[in-house]
């Protein structure tokens, strides 16, 4: 039996649905974007307004994007600092950008090419640490 060749994300999904032990005769060709918890099944426009409904978030139909600037670099990185636990519990890593009192951070699959419910769950997760974060003074907002 040949052992069809499928990009990682078709057997990081299937390993997710069917659990670590299972057995899967695969027949078919699993495109990415065709799995149903991507928001890319409804388009862009999908993921754009899912988008809509997180503070701080927008995006290109592919990435979640949000800024944050702080009073100063402390609690820029103390902000950061507090990013590791919920990306630590998800097993899920935002791409960071800091520089000075400013944070840029990019959510996105990629082993999936795109968006995932990971991605959307983090995001609320890092906006709800906005949201609880007063004492270092952020405002956040979309940056694409």
């Amino acid at each position: 039996m040949t052992v069809p060749k499928l990009p990682v994300a078709c057997w990081l999904a299937l390993r997710q649905r069917l659990g670590t032990y299972a057995f899967v005769v695969v027949i078919a060709v699993c495109p990415v974007a065709a799995r149903a918890d991507l928001p890319s099944d409804h388009g862009i426009d999908a993921a754009r307004v899912r988008a809509e409904r997180l503070p701080a978030w927008g995006t290109d139909g592919r990435v979640l994007y949000s800024t944050c600037t702080f009073p100063d670099f402390v609690n820029a990185i103390a902000f950061v600092n507090r990013l590791v636990a919920p990306a630590e519990t998800r097993g899920h890593h935002p791409d960071l950008a800091i520089s000075y009192n400013r944070l840029e951070i990019a959510l996105t699959t990629h082993e999936a090419g795109g968006l995932t419910e990971l991605d959307f769950a983090l995001a609320e997760d890092i906006a709800d640490l906005i949201a609880n974060a007063e004492d270092l003074s952020p405002t956040c907002k979309p940056h694409r």
